[in-house]
């Protein structure tokens, strides 16, 4: 050879010795290395023939042993596994790395959800590792073939939708804080039923506020009981079909570093207009 050997399926200096009248033989486990190594040693010695017995380094030094699933998602996708081979232990996490590991016919796995089957030999010597799944993407509990399905197919609306994947659920406005340091927030959200409820979560016992909706101003005034500390206010008679504007102002005339937390729940837990 006319460099160092390598262990990385570089075999130059083996086809270097084709010339040399040599039989050659090759191994591609490590179970054929141990056992062609006897048998080229054998065959030299019967017949007067050398014969040159070769196999990748790197591949015989790192088959793989076993692969154990170390933990698993809620949905029952992998999110760590470890690969045993023969010098060493690799451990590989997350859903998505796993599915990109596991290549099949040059793609990623649509899902981390398998299971594994080993066939061994009559000595326990490994000799394959099926793998066994099901599923498609994440598994955080929506099917986006299935939502893609139920709006463009079916017509059903994005709320409908989300409540059939996720059972126990609020659809909201994002959660804002309205302050002194913060006076006027502005928010945009949709509604198809022109229904729609404001929460106010009132901590830190502001006396009330502004707000306006569609450009209908209203002042809300607020319980300073702890008991009442969360209050409900039906905004539906303000609203229209479709896109919806909120605008909140803090009080004037609030001496006081105070705040209060709002959002708009456009489909409550119990609201059944959306369910199956």
């Amino acid at each position: 050879a006319s460099h160092a050997l390598s262990i990385f399926g570089d075999h130059s200096d083996v086809y270097a010795c084709r010339g040399t009248g040599f039989g050659m033989v090759a191994s591609s486990s490590v179970q054929e290395a141990q056992d062609m190594s006897l048998a080229s040693h054998i065959t030299t010695l019967a017949s007067r023939i050398p014969v040159l017995h070769f196999f990748d380094g790197f591949r015989t030094s790192h088959e793989i042993q076993k692969i154990e699933v170390k933990r698993r998602g809620e949905s029952g996708k992998i999110i760590e596994l470890e690969i045993i081979t023969k010098t060493q232990n690799i451990k590989v996490f997350k859903e998505l790395v796993i599915r990109r590991l596991f290549m099949n016919q040059g793609k990623a796995l649509p899902s981390a959800n398998l299971v594994f089957e080993y066939e061994f030999d009559d000595n326990e010597n490994l000799l394959s590792i099926t793998a066994y799944g099901g599923g498609y993407g994440h598994g955080v509990g929506m099917s986006q073939y299935g939502a893609g399905f139920m709006a463009t197919e079916l017509g059903f609306s994005y709320e409908k939708i989300l409540k059939h994947y996720y059972t126990d659920i609020t659809l909201a406005t994002k959660p804002i804080i309205l302050s002194a340091s913060d006076k006027v927030i502005r928010q945009n959200f949709y509604t198809p039923n022109k229904h729609a409820e404001l929460i106010i979560d009132n901590k830190y016992k502001l006396s009330y506020f502004l707000v306006n909706i569609n450009g209908k101003e209203k002042q809300i005034d607020l319980s300073k009981s702890f008991f009442n500390r969360v209050q409900r206010v039906d905004i539906s008679k303000h609203l229209q079909k479709g896109k919806n504007t909120i605008i909140y102002y803090y009080p004037p005339d609030e001496d006081q570093e105070k705040g209060v937390r709002l959002f708009v729940e456009l489909v409550g837990k119990d609201d059944k207009s959306f369910s199956n």
